[in-house]
């Protein structure tokens, strides 16, 4: 929107659990801050900022833990009037305790805006790029999907905003580029998915193959979490075999430290 300090939009919140709202600002004249954002009436808290070199621009990101489902209007205020480009988007299977990983932001004038974001694999990163009007054009690097993307024109003091995602990976770099050399600021975090516990069980029999009556066999159950998280309270159940019978007490058990 161009020369104001109130952006006003609505947003759809899904059913999903473990839900954030994310939302991001990208206005011109980085001496302009956000002061609030809230949606519904409830307060956003910001996750980090960027200025432009020189202060040309401003981009920062804001998020909301648990959003209500349904719509509701979300309201950006700023400190003055400027030109200013808004985005939101919402998540679920986000951890509610820890939801993202450390901002990271730089800033630059040239025809690419990146940054390097440290993530994992089942994480999504999210970046917001802001620029002066007169770059033109904003493009998102390969591997984004492109969230938003616009402007309030293209030359003086105007803007341009745009957002995107990416699957998460050991190192991701989120990356835009300009339509002409321009000052330029980038922000990103990676968010973090719910952790389960994943319990894997395998079952071996010693001695293997066919034996003659009479034998002893002896089977073993092992398992092993591969999740994120402790497990507990799981219940292992091991029929006997056919045509075998249990020997009373000699069930034996060894949990590990790992």
């Amino acid at each position: 929107m161009a020369n104001t300090n109130n952006l006003t939009w609505s947003h759809t919140i899904g059913s999903g659990s473990n839900r954030i709202l994310i939302i991001s600002v990208s206005n011109r004249d980085g001496n302009k801050t956000v002061t609030s954002v809230t949606y519904g009436g409830t307060a956003l808290t910001q996750i980090g900022f960027q200025n432009g070199p020189g202060n040309q621009n401003r981009t920062s990101l804001w998020k909301l833990l648990a959003p209500p489902t349904g719509t509701a209007s979300i309201v950006v205020t700023l400190s003055g009037s400027v030109n200013v480009v808004g985005g939101a988007v919402s998540f679920d299977n986000v951890d509610q305790t820890t939801p993202h990983g450390t901002f990271v932001s730089a800033n630059g004038t040239s025809t690419t805006a990146s940054v390097n974001v440290t993530s994992a694999a089942g994480e999504v990163v999210i970046d917001t790029a802001t620029a002066n009007g007169d770059a033109v054009s904003l493009t998102a690097g390969a591997g984004q999907t492109a969230q938003w993307n616009t402007g309030t024109g293209t030359a003086g003091g105007n803007v341009r905003g745009g957002g995107s995602t990416e699957g998460g990976a050991p190192a991701v770099t989120m990356s835009w580029t300009l339509g002409a050399s321009k000052p330029w600021s980038i922000g990103a975090v990676s968010l973090k998915p719910v952790l389960v516990p994943d319990i894997t069980l395998t079952k071996s029999v010693n001695p293997a193959g066919v034996q003659p009556p009479g034998t002893d066999l002896t089977y073993a159950v092992d398992f092993s979490n591969g999740g994120g998280v402790a497990g507990s309270s799981f219940l292992i159940t091991d029929p006997i075999p056919a045509n075998t019978d249990f020997k009373v007490g000699s069930v034996t058990s060894s949990l590990g430290k790992d």
